[in-house]
């Protein structure tokens, strides 16, 4: 697409972008942390 249409239409994709990748980085975190928490800390009787 051209024009300031399509110039609108790239940004807008280009944030959804970003949004979705600063979420799987704080998923990942999430899943980092849930790792280590549950399968790496030493066991307790």
């Amino acid at each position: 697409m051209d024009g300031e249409k399509g110039k609108e239409m790239k940004k807008r994709a280009m944030e959804w972008k970003k949004l979705a990748d600063d979420a799987i980085a704080l998923s990942q975190l999430n899943l980092d942390k849930m790792i280590e928490l549950v399968l790496l800390s030493p066991r307790t009787n």
